[in-house]
């Protein structure tokens, strides 16, 4: 891994996560990001190597220019890598954090519910599979 990769971390049985990561590869304005699944092997030794504690975090999680980033406010760092107009939306980080972040845990805590799980790994584009780890 090059030491200024900008990770997402995404919960791979999750619908709405497993979407979001193909959205944000249709609609990135560079190809910023590599992709990581919260449940693989990867994830889990370069957490540990980070000492960074995942247990109680409900969340994507961005590692970017060697600092992570949870809930909303990985969910912007995402955003502002986005094409326009996409990366519009960014204008909602002015709002408090404490509000973005109770929006956010309100969907991650109802998106199996409403989005659903899977039990399988959605099949990639090969131009794709380089972007993940």
């Amino acid at each position: 891994m090059e030491p200024n990769q900008s990770i997402v971390f995404f919960d791979g049985v999750c619908n709405l996560c497993n979407g979001f990561v193909q959205f944000v590869l249709t609609h990135e304005k560079n190809q910023t990001f590599k992709f990581c699944s919260l449940q693989s092997d990867f994830a889990i030794d370069f957490f540990k190597q980070h000492q960074f504690e995942t247990l109680n975090i409900d969340s994507v999680i961005v590692y970017k220019n060697q600092q992570f980033y949870i809930q909303s406010d990985a969910a912007f760092k995402v955003i502002d890598e986005l094409k326009l107009p996409y990366r519009l939306i960014s204008v909602f980080k002015f709002f408090p954090t404490v509000l973005n972040n109770f929006i956010y845990k309100i969907i991650a805590k109802h998106r199996y519910k409403i989005f659903g799980k899977t039990d399988t790994c959605w099949v990639m584009k090969p131009a794709h599979k380089q972007r993940f780890l």
